[in-house]
């Protein structure tokens, strides 16, 4: 355990020890100027040709895993649905619920078997490590091909078992650590590495004798010789292989955040198909180093999944004309918007969006707090009960003194109850899935007539079910039609028009059909039917002139039809109306929604919760924002819905498979505002779609849970088509995020925080602000001078063991006695803090470079008194800032240069001390740890400075 010079537990230290600060900071070397110095146009064009070679592929692969994921999981999904259906409509319920418990368990035991003992690190969502990438934090071992591989394999386990969970996040981290990988594999072939780093000079191999050591030596602006007992060329060799190391490691590294930035925006991409809202995820995400470069690279890489996969969705047979290469964004999308009632923003209904983004807003911080509740109770009992233990005996041992006695773990048993517990959420998932719907009492068989049932409210001119069939309610009709239409969905309300325009023409006579004519070319919904007409030609005068029942054996999609000759115009008085426009929803009509809908055994009714339950989550949500049948959920349905979702996929959260909850948010979030929009009907009936109002509701609680705001406007715009939503869109999301950002951290860094990730937000802390970079740093360091033994190397190595040490120029102590290292922990300050040595930094050694200097020259069998230029390895100027600057500027520079250390030094110019990643984020910590009341900042920050002093 990470501890001060007192013994006090270092806050900040015990938790970020899973991840390591990337170093992004360029290398002031000669050779690198020389390598951008020698770029020319052609250069610079084979650049950019190898980086969007290699973007299409990475696009080729994420695209092809998702197809893959989609495609075995809706087959298995399927299969799996039907035959619990088949079981249950044969009241066959015990079988139905052994089949589908049996199932679960089978789809999840293997994958939860590979998290817990080949790849821990593919528990969660994944997208925490992404965002921390990003951010300049990588995972140690989260990133891996392992990982990634079992990542993949446990998501189809987890969708094929039915458990309420997403794979927006898992496949997210895939799409990062796939193109992470292709970088790093591509960049072994040294002919594409040249091209693709755009290299005048081979940096693998720096080893052009006429010209790089002079570069190497005018870079240090220094002529001192090498030692002579090593050898020129030995050492000139081992300087350039370093110097190579460093430059190149410095390339790739900012090639690999791009692409894993690439690699995530892509994945969002081709899952919502909205190449936008991918594009501003990595906007919103990655704004810490965002380039306009960048921007055009990600719109590509975007927009070549979005094809690939919309391509592939809607069968590329259909797509090989020229002229529909591109894609109709509405037709593509994967929920479209099949209605033409569109959202109208009104003064009225200003409030209530603004009340759903602060009641989303307030309902996302809830959650996010439930959920980060079951991360860290999970972490603590069932992922690593050992490290709470510890600190549960640590804090014992600080109350009172005593130490409790060390308790023994059998990690495989504990490993085992994680099995057991996916085990037991499968199989609590199941029963409830199969029983609940099941049950007659809570499901209850819907009439047809009930979806298109808001007619009669807000079309009374067109209800024909309670009016005759005449000329006048026909013409009643019409002037409703021609004027505002009517709020069914498309297809519905094309036949519809059809029916009544040609019933008013027949009973109305020629002279009514001439007008009718004339009026319907200023009516939209009538210009779409006349369109589909032209479209059908003689198979929709088949549909116009059939009943009710002839819809059903031709194949429509509605029931309602009306007579269009002589015989059944005069017949109106004896037949009934509602066989003529029965305003019913047919599933058997050959729509996606009918398909997805469980039908009694005769076909006359439907089952709201088994048709919501018993289908993917993609069909869920698109359920839940189907347009244009206001009453095809009730609020029964959609409280039962709401509640059960709600609670199993907080329970499925953070168990022993890759889970994530950003599809879940969006079902939740749906159901929600589908809920609110029932409600206003039931006030003002006919008043909203709540269709629309789900659509609002989803984008709400995602905006409260993550706090994106342009993301999910694109992602809830691209997905329904729907743009007439983007200024209710706009006001609820920004609502949503702005009140929830001030009421805690979004779902996701709460991820990151319980993970140990030293995230850095955008904005430092108020507190940073307060204080300076003197009260943060780290004034026991250990440094190195620039000329070293091999001896002093290697006791400084076996002594200490930071990954790195600051390199010092030739310094004096207090007697004047020239010193070539120092190695004291605490030597720089004395009791009063006062500088009683003074030391120049001139750069930064890593552990790795002095170890593998030290194998070097044993190899080569040098004694222990040969010396050796550090300075000469070293590949940076160090990144240096007084001790008198505001913390909050190092937390800037940090973010926007991408440092992993920087240097604190005083006004003369000497090393006072060092701030790294963690240190800017320990003052908080502490702080919260603390719990010490504070009237306001300041006094905060005047407690933490005494109680350092004080330490």
């Amino acid at each position: 355990m990470a501890e001060t010079s007192k013994g006090k537990k270092d806050i900040a230290a015990s938790l970020f020890t899973k991840y390591e600060t990337i170093d992004f900071e360029e290398p002031d070397h000669a050779v690198l100027r020389l390598h951008y110095g020698n770029k020319t146009s052609f250069t610079k064009i084979r650049e950019q040709l190898a980086h969007y070679a290699l973007s299409l592929l990475m696009v080729v692969v994420i695209s092809g895993l998702f197809l893959g994921l989609t495609y075995s999981t809706e087959i298995l999904s399927e299969k799996r649905l039907e035959r619990i259906r088949e079981l249950v409509e044969s009241n066959e319920r015990g079988t139905a619920t052994l089949f589908a418990t049996g199932t679960a368990v089978a789809a999840t035991i293997v994958p939860s078997l590979l998290v817990v003992f080949v790849a821990p690190s593919a528990i969660g969502s994944g997208m925490t490590d992404v965002i921390a990438l990003l951010n300049g934090a990588s995972s140690i071992d989260g990133m891996t091909l392992t990982v990634l591989a079992v990542k993949y394999v446990s998501i189809i386990g987890l969708v094929c078992a039915g458990l309420f969970s997403g794979v927006d996040g898992p496949m997210s981290q895939i799409g990062a650590g796939v193109a992470m990988v292709l970088v790093q594999g591509m960049l072994k072939w040294t002919w594409f590495r040249r091209a693709f780093l755009g290299e005048t000079l081979d940096l693998g191999v720096v080893n052009d004798k006429g010209d790089l050591p002079v570069a190497l030596q005018a870079s240090r602006g220094s002529t001192t010789p090498l030692d002579n007992e090593l050898g020129d060329d030995r050492e000139t060799d081992l300087q350039e292989q370093e110097l190579a190391d460093s430059l190149l490691g410095f390339l790739q590294n900012n090639q690999i955040r791009l692409f894993a930035t690439l690699g995530a925006a892509t994945s969002i991409a081709v899952i919502f198909r909205a190449p936008i809202g991918g594009v501003l995820f990595a906007v919103e995400e990655a704004t810490s180093f965002f380039e306009l470069s960048l921007l055009i690279q990600l719109i590509f890489a975007t927009i070549c999944g979005f094809l690939i996969v919309a391509f592939t969705t809607f069968g590329i047979k259909e797509r090989l004309p020229l002229k529909n290469i591109f894609l109709d964004p509405l037709e593509a999308a994967l929920f479209p918007t099949e209605s033409t009632c569109k959202q109208e923003l009104r003064w009225s209904m200003l409030f209530t969006y603004i009340l759903i983004g602060i009641v989303a807003a307030l309902f996302g911080q809830l959650l996010n707090k439930t959920l980060s509740f079951v991360q860290k109770t999970r972490s603590k009992y069932l992922i690593d009960p050992e490290t709470n233990f510890n600190d549960i005996a640590e804090k014992h041992h600080e109350k009172t003194g005593t130490h409790v006695p060390a308790k023994p773990f059998n990690k495989k048993l504990n490993s085992f109850l994680r099995v057991l517990e996916v085990a037991v959420v499968a199989v609590v998932t199941a029963l409830i899935v199969v029983w609940l719907p099941s049950d007659e009492t809570i499901d209850t068989c819907v009439s047809l007539k009930t979806p298109l049932a808001h007619v009669s409210a807000i079309r009374p001119e067109c209800d024909f079910n309670k009016l005759d069939v005449t000329c006048a309610t026909l013409s009643a009709c019409k002037s409703v039609l021609d004027e505002s239409g009517i709020c069914f969905p498309s297809d519905y309300e094309h036949k519809f028009v059809q029916s009544v325009t040609q019933a008013y023409q027949v009973a109305c006579g020629a002279q009514a059909a001439s007008t009718a004519t004339e009026g319907g070319s200023h009516s939209k919904a009538r210009r779409a039917g006349e369109e589909k007409g032209h479209e059908e030609g003689a198979s929709a005068e088949t549909h116009s002139t059939t009943g009710s029942d002839a819809s059903h054996s031709t194949g429509s999609d509605t029931s309602h039809s009306t007579g269009s000759d002589n015989s059944t115009a005069h017949a109106s008085s004896s037949a009934s109306p509602a066989e003529k426009f029965a305003l019913s929803f047919n599933p058997h009509g050959g729509s996606e929604l009918g398909e997805q809908m469980i039908l009694s055994h005769d076909g006359k009714c439907y089952y709201q919760v088994r048709s919501l339950f018993w289908t993917s989550p993609e069909r869920q949500l698109e359920m839940l924002l189907k347009r244009g049948m206001y009453n095809l959920w009730d609020a029964k349905s959609m409280g039962i819905f709401f509640v059960i979702y709600l609670m199993l996929s907080v329970a499925t959260y953070y168990i022993a498979l890759p889970t994530d909850l950003v599809v879940p948010n969006l079902i939740i979030g749906a159901a929600a505002g589908r809920m609110l929009g029932l409600l206003v009907n039931t006030i003002q009936p006919g008043h909203v779609d709540p269709g629309a109002y789900a659509l609002l509701g989803m984008a709400a609680l995602w905006s409260g849970t993550s706090g994106l705001v342009l993301t999910v406007i694109a992602v809830a715009l691209e997905m329904t088509g729907d743009f007439s939503a983007l200024p209710a869109l706009i006001i609820v999301t920004i609502t949503s995020a702005g009140v929830s950002s001030t009421l805690g951290p979004s779902l996701y860094h709460r991820e990151m925080e319980n993970n140990g990730a030293p995230y850095l937000p955008a904005e430092p802390n108020q507190l940073l602000r307060c204080i300076t970079t003197k009260e943060i740093m780290h004034k026991e360091i250990v440094v190195v001078g620039r000329i070293e033994t091999l001896a002093d190397v290697k006791k400084v190595l076996r002594t200490f063991k930071y990954r790195g040490f600051p390199v010092v120029d030739t310094h004096f102590g207090e007697n004047g006695i020239e010193i070539s290292h120092k190695v004291l922990r605490g030597a720089l300050h004395d009791s009063s803090d006062n500088i009683v040595q003074n030391h120049r930094p001139i750069g930064y050694v890593t552990r790795n470079r002095l170890n593998e200097l030290v194998r070097d020259m044993e190899r080569s069998q040098y004694p222990e008194t040969a010396t050796f230029d550090i300075e000469s390895i070293i590949a940076s100027s160090p990144m240096c800032v007084r001790e008198d600057s505001t913390a909050s500027k190092v937390y800037t520079l940090f973010r926007k240069v991408g440092l992993k250390r920087m240097f604190v030094v005083s006004q003369e110019g000497f090393l006072t001390g060092i701030v790294v990643r963690r240190d800017l984020i320990r003052p908080v910590l502490e702080a919260e740890e603390n719990e010490k009341p504070a009237r306001n900042l300041r006094e905060l920050a005047r407690s933490i400075k005494r109680h350092r002093q004080e330490t």
